[in-house]
């Protein structure tokens, strides 16, 4: 059943990188892992904060987001992970 609902955030978290909905995306991952803390949700928002810091500037600013919430991004979730 985990993999399934891991596999489903997975799918939505790729859908709203591509709807360059970033905010969006990143509550749904920290909801999802503090819910079920599981190894693929963890891949998943790795690969998520990996995706969207190959993004240039402007295109964060107009997706609302910046690098710097990408780095807090990351210590929030070794936070959560530690």
């Amino acid at each position: 059943m985990n993999f399934k609902a891991d596999e489903l955030l997975n799918l939505k978290i790729r859908k709203y990188i591509k709807e360059c909905k970033i905010n969006k995306a990143e509550n749904a991952l920290f909801q999802a892992i503090k819910v079920r803390q599981t190894k693929e949700n963890l891949k998943t928002a790795l690969l998520f904060y990996e995706e969207i810091s190959k993004w240039d500037n402007e295109k964060l600013i107009q997706s609302n987001f910046s690098k710097s919430e990408i780095e807090q991004g990351l210590n929030d979730l070794k936070k959560i992970v530690c």
